[in-house]
């Protein structure tokens, strides 16, 4: 077997590229076989760039993989945010109006506060609150004002956190 030890009249890390580091099997010596010479250094080097080449393209099947992914989980969360600001705004008019449906047949001790379960995943509660308006400059006067607070939750599939819609009426002309 013959071993060949090439020398390069270019630089030497262009000779090394193109060259694969043997050993001998009775001295040890390393010694330097020309790839375009012999196949089998040829068919290492191929398959190395083979290598890569698979390992760069799974790399870059996994990233898009990855963002579609990512992006699809975001869009869920986002379309759950715009369904349930819509459906609890839906939600809070009712309550409003069953409230001061509730004020004109009874009192407000009776109305003081309620609670709804609209359906399996949203629950809504209303409170009503009296307020006495003093004025600084005019010690005699007083206004009754009654604030209507009213609060949407409901439960999501997506995560563990409840989600919550807060709304404040003020409600004029209670007699």
């Amino acid at each position: 077997m013959k071993h060949y030890i090439n020398s390069c009249k270019m630089t030497h890390r262009f000779c090394d590229f193109y060259k694969i580091t043997f050993t001998h099997k009775r001295n040890r010596k390393p010694y330097y076989q020309d790839c375009k010479k012999n196949p089998l250094c040829a068919s290492i080097k191929y398959n190395a760039f083979i290598s890569i080449y698979a390992l760069l393209l799974s790399l870059s099947i996994s990233l898009v993989a990855l963002h579609t992914l990512r992006s699809f989980t975001l869009k869920k969360d986002i379309s759950l945010a715009l369904v349930f600001q819509k459906q609890s705004q839906l939600y809070a008019k009712s309550l409003k109006e069953i409230a001061l449906r509730c004020l004109k047949e009874y009192d407000l001790q009776t109305c003081a506060e309620d609670s709804i379960k609209f359906d399996e995943y949203f629950n809504g509660e209303y409170k009503i609150i009296n307020e006495i308006i003093r004025d600084n400059t005019h010690p005699n006067y007083q206004h009754n004002i009654l604030l209507l607070d009213i609060s949407i939750h409901a439960k999501t599939l997506l995560s563990t956190h409840p989600l919550r819609h807060a709304k404040r009426y003020i409600i004029k002309g209670y007699k």
